[in-house]
């Protein structure tokens, strides 16, 4: 995955985190508000993950079989 391509996929995850965010504001319950919130958080730490590993981890990891 180029640099390029992992800046793109950090920033969608963020956009997503947010959504997530601005939804669990209309939860009608705090169980599942605090879901909500602990997966924006979950997405927001993959995104920062993904910004800081280097280029050639994520070329080994690709390559791996599922």
């Amino acid at each position: 995955m180029y640099n390029a391509d992992r800046h793109l996929a950090a920033e969608d995850l963020r956009e997503l985190a947010t959504w997530y965010r601005d939804f669990a504001e209309r939860a009608g319950s705090t169980t599942i508000w605090a879901a909500r919130l602990r997966l924006a958080e979950d997405l927001e730490l993959e995104a920062d993950k993904l910004r800081r590993r280097p280029a050639h981890t994520l070329k080994e990891e690709s390559a791996r079989p599922s």
